[in-house]
């Protein structure tokens, strides 16, 4: 009886292990140990490489200006979002480092390697000075070119944790709008 219970047991694990193998032939598939896995590490493309980098230091734009705008229109939108695109920032800061991909930020705040982020953080902190409003319309400007930069990361991209993280950094980025058009709505 015994020894029926271990024949019967062998007889259902085969059976079971040789389920998804036919199951892949009848598809034409590779069995799953040959097929790279959804978390696979894909090298990144010289594209890929340049916007990972670029985002990272778009992501310091952000909270930069924000903790600099903070300085001259102290209010809670500014620190609680800053404190949001450092997350962001961190968030990068490690996708660089799983690839092995040298960090472009710089450590200074509003200092940044790229000369067009430099540029447009320059130009950014002009217009959101003189005013709260200004300044809020300048989150605004930040926010909605973060999306539109994001979108196209997560569309250039095959490496599925870059586009997970590129992805949560998008619904940040939306809700940083939202709470921005909420208070120029005001």
């Amino acid at each position: 009886m015994k020894a029926l219970k271990i024949i019967t047991a062998a007889l259902v694990m085969t059976s079971l292990a040789a389920v998804p193998f036919a199951a892949q032939a009848a598809k034409g598939d590779q069995p799953a140990g040959k097929r790279p896995s959804a978390t696979a590490l894909v090298p990144l493309d010289d594209a890929e490489v340049a916007t990972l980098k670029w985002m990272r230091e778009e992501e310091k734009l952000a909270r930069d200006m924000y903790l600099t705008l903070n300085l001259y229109h102290p209010a809670r939108i500014f620190t609680n979002i800053a404190a949001s695109e450092q997350k962001h920032f961190d968030a990068l800061g490690k996708k660089l480092a799983l690839y092995g991909i040298e960090d472009p930020a710089k450590v200074e705040i509003g200092q940044f390697t790229d000369p067009e982020l430099q540029a447009l953080y320059d130009e950014l902190l002009a217009l959101g000075m003189p005013t709260y409003i200004d300044a809020l319309k300048v989150g605004v400007i930040i926010e909605e070119a973060d999306l539109t930069d994001l979108e196209n990361a997560i569309d250039g991209t095959d490496s599925v944790p870059l586009a997970r993280t590129y992805q949560h950094l998008l619904t940040g980025s939306e809700h940083h709008l939202a709470a921005f058009t909420r208070l120029l709505a005001k």
